[in-house]
């Protein structure tokens, strides 16, 4: 016995022979129902169990299976075995429509109970995230081809009957104002910032913004002058240099070919002359290399964001005209 202990047939007896010995194996126990069938393990045996393969692959044991490839036969014979229990028949099909919605409810107890709780496995979220970007922005017929896609559609419309839908407008109705177990009071009265009058907001809205107003009209006349979100102390009042004259205007416009040189439009196609802006944003610094010709609407633009604008037409000069700028 001592010999034989750790070996496999084949290893003791040859491939031959335990061919023959392992099919009379399986022809004496055919049918038979084994002892241990119905019986619950003890949670001790299962633990034991547990931590004696844990241990014995920890210490270097390779499973014999492990890297064997299955042989065609083998998938004949498991194909065929899948095709006599009905496996094709079942593929594609849910529990209820296997089992029946007894034994369905049972299986789907008994699956979240055993999973209640558990991780996942690292490799089963990537497989996920990975299937999940393939599908993203796809529809039913591109992801499982047309005529599936089809069947999919019709089922999802056959299980949102109109009982479904009383029962999911029923409790949507419950949890609704006071009965919602986010309700904070609801909406609550207000001033509007410039003319007064009492209006009703959210808690949100009111925590999220410094000045509510009751329409856009209120908005736009307390956004002018000191109140405007880009007021940076008057600076538009502050007089131009010497060197701001019609002859130095004109030279730039000139320069730039009389078009606007963020939208490129012509003078041409506008009711009114180019304005001359300076990209440092500084009156008193009317030089060539700080100038450049905008229209009306592309000069509005540059009243905000400024840093950003600097950058650019510091950049689109010396692309153009080879202008140095220090940083």
């Amino acid at each position: 016995m001592g010999i034989k202990k750790g070996k496999t047939f084949e290893e003791f007896y040859g491939i031959k022979k335990a061919k023959e010995i392992k099919k009379k194996l399986r022809e004496s126990h055919k049918g038979q129902i084994p002892v241990w069938k119905g019986i619950p393990m003890l949670e001790k045996r299962k633990e034991w169990l547990s931590d004696y393969w844990i241990n014995k692959y920890k210490n270097g044991y390779i499973h014999p299976n492990i890297g064997r490839k299955i042989s065609e036969e083998q998938i004949g014979k498991m194909k065929n075995t899948i095709r006599n229990n009905g496996g094709s028949k079942l593929k594609g099909k849910t529990f209820e429509e296997r089992f029946g919605k007894e034994k369905a409810l049972e299986i789907k107890k008994k699956s979240s109970k055993r999973l209640k709780g558990k991780k996942l496995h690292k490799n089963a979220i990537k497989g996920m995230e990975i299937y999940h970007t393939k599908i993203k922005g796809k529809n039913y017929e591109e992801i499982h081809g047309i005529d599936k896609g089809k069947k999919i559609k019709d089922k999802i419309k056959k299980s949102f009957t109109k009982d479904l839908r009383k029962r999911i407008s029923e409790r949507v109705s419950k949890r609704k104002g006071d009965l919602s177990p986010n309700w904070k009071g609801g909406l609550k009265e207000v001033n509007c910032k410039e003319c007064g009058k009492i209006i009703l907001r959210s808690d949100l809205n009111i925590f999220s913004r410094e000045n509510i107003f009751c329409n856009k009209e209120c908005h736009n006349k307390y956004q002018i002058g000191k109140n405007s979100y880009s007021w940076k102390g008057g600076i538009s009042f502050e007089p131009y240099g010497l060197d701001w004259t019609r002859e130095f205007r004109r030279a730039i416009r000139n320069r730039d070919n009389q078009v606007c040189m963020l939208c490129g439009i012509h003078r041409e196609k506008l009711s009114r002359a180019l304005d001359v802006h300076h990209i440092n944003y500084n009156k008193q610094d009317s030089t060539i290399e700080n100038c450049i010709s905008l229209c009306n609407s592309c000069h509005i633009k540059t009243n905000i964001n400024r840093k950003h604008w600097t950058k650019f037409f510091q950049d689109l000069l010396h692309e153009r005209y080879n202008y140095t700028y220090s940083k």
